[in-house]
């Protein structure tokens, strides 16, 4: 016997099939304020990391705009991302606050928008509200929400689901709806190399969700799918057919590694993780429940549900290349989980009291006690790692404020050598202060000065950005015989050592650079 929808009428697939009762509207609302208060302490979190080298690569668009178009950050194509830090320096100048904010909005966009693609493909704006506020408030998406420079991630999304939104909403699939979805689409592709599975993902809820025939699903997304083709050939093909640097240079394509990867990842949404081992009998088990709970879930026809578990899988797929786990590559997946866990839920409380002669009431007091219990836990391991990500910015803030003391001697035109000599290293510094829970997220191997290019630091601490620092190349320093200064960087800050006469670059020391101050 099917499941069917407990808050829908059978076959409704648009929001106009829905009756919508008063104060039904308010709960997407209260659900994206409740995010919105999980994650106010996030205004609190400075620069750190990559944030300073994506504001780097936008100090030049004022004088320059195409430079929005040039590759960013190991050559990916992100535009939409650029132009998005270029308005928060316009707007907030270096104030991370106002970054803070801008990150923390594009987020609660998406939560609205994930509720109302739920909303329209027939669930009530209950359900809808739940999915979004249990994905918004999940400590697995804290990296995206602490971290400028993870922007890609929720901008990408913010398009993928606009465009989800709208075919989900024509309906029929005809009129403006394909050009506006083609047009996010492009805005998707100008975010993160990850939006190729956009065409998927629409094929999918097409199909398992619409009613639409498969072979017909696939037809009416081929302009989708010949975007990606498009973008994969000529960002991704093209660069590794010339050797360059694309979005593969992260990849590890070790076949062993991956399997254990993608058998982890489920584990680690539900909060199983870890004791995984990766042996082949756990792999097994994995494999065997997803493709279970599927077969279920298709017996059940139980539609939105098995396009949500259906999403998680797509979703995950690009990741299992790469062998760390940032948890900004939970995002996306981790939002077709939620749609899966809740449509079981909500179709289950009925079924059950059907079958067990209960009301639904009791049943529903056991959902929201759960739902209460998980939001604490979420919230109070969101606070853990924003307590932490304010302590890593704050220890960033120091070697910015350090640096502004040998500023001044960087002569404009006049080459200068830097050494990195710091050891001390953030990740172990943070693990011997700090105990309780296993850290949630992801931090770099390395020392703090590693986490920031020379050149993005110097340029982030000049007024307006009137300046950059240029790298001298070995030919030019050759070239030179009159005495170098060298700037060192220890863990007690930056001091001006003895000048050099090096007569040749190899005599220059292991491990440092040549730089030059220039006007921009």
């Amino acid at each position: 016997m099917p499941i069917e929808h407990a808050d829908a009428p059978s076959g409704a697939v648009t929001a106009r099939a829905l009756p919508v009762r008063g104060g039904d509207t308010m709960w997407l609302p209260l659900a994206a304020m409740g995010v919105l208060l999980v994650y106010m302490p996030a205004f609190g979190v400075g620069f750190y990391g990559d944030d300073f080298e994506w504001l780097q690569s936008i100090y030049g668009v004022r004088h320059n705009p195409w430079l929005l178009l040039s590759p960013a950050n190991n050559s990916f194509f992100r535009p939409l991302v650029k132009l998005s830090y270029f308005v928060d320096f316009l707007l907030f100048g270096t104030d991370q606050v106002g970054f803070a904010a801008t990150t923390v909005a594009i987020h609660i966009s998406n939560v609205i928008l994930l509720g109302l693609l739920v909303r329209m493909l027939g669930r009530s704006w209950r359900t809808s509200a739940m999915v979004a506020f249990l994905w918004g408030s999940s400590a697995l998406n804290d990296e995206v929400l602490l971290s400028a420079a993870c922007r890609p991630d929720s901008i990408s999304f913010m398009f993928m689901l606009l465009s989800m939104v709208i075919c989900a909403r024509a309906g029929s699939l005809r009129g403006l709806a394909w050009p506006m979805s083609i047009l996010c689409a492009g805005f998707a592709a100008g975010s993160k190399e990850s939006w190729v599975i956009l065409p998927l993902l629409v094929s999918t809820m097409l199909w398992l969700v619409m009613g639409v025939r498969l072979i017909d699903s696939v037809r009416r997304t081929v302009l989708l799918f010949g975007v990606a083709l498009t973008y994969t050939l000529l960002l991704v093909g093209v660069p590794v057919l010339r050797r360059d640097l694309s979005p593969l240079g992260y990849a590890t394509w070790e076949t062993s590694q991956m399997v254990r990867k993608a058998a982890y990842m489920p584990l680690k949404y539900v909060g199983l993780g870890e004791g995984f081992q990766g042996t082949a009998l756990e792999i097994g088990l994995v494999l065997a429940v997803l493709t279970a709970t599927l077969v279920v879930l298709h017996m059940l026809r139980a539609k939105l549900a098995l396009f949500g578990l259906t999403w998680m899988l797509i979703a995950i797929a690009p990741t299992i290349p790469i062998h760390y786990l940032p948890n900004r590559y939970h995002y996306v997946p981790l939002a077709g989980l939620w749609i899966a866990i809740v449509a079981i839920v909500v179709d289950l409380v009925p079924y059950l009291s059907r079958r067990i002669g209960l009301r639904d009431s009791p049943l529903w007091a056991g959902v929201v006690c759960w739902l209460f219990l998980h939001t604490a836990n979420q919230t109070i391991l969101i606070n853990w790692d924003i307590r932490d990500m304010v302590r890593y910015s704050e220890i960033h803030a120091l070697i910015v404020d350090a640096f502004e003391g040998v500023r001044g001697k960087l002569g404009v035109g006049k080459l200068f050598l830097f050494r990195n000599d710091g050891r001390l290293r953030m990740r172990d510094r943070m693990q011997a202060e700090l105990s309780g829970s296993r850290k949630l997220l992801y931090a770099r191997e390395g020392s703090i000065w590693q986490l920031i290019r020379f050149e993005a630091l110097a340029e982030f601490s000049e007024d307006a950005f009137d300046y950059k620092i240029v790298a001298v190349s070995p030919a030019e320093l050759r070239s030179v015989r009159a005495t170098i200064p060298l700037l060192v960087f220890t863990d007690e800050g930056f001091r001006w050592d003895a000048g050099l006469t090096p007569p040749a670059a190899h005599q220059v020391p292991a491990g440092t650079r040549a730089y030059r101050r220039v006007p921009r």
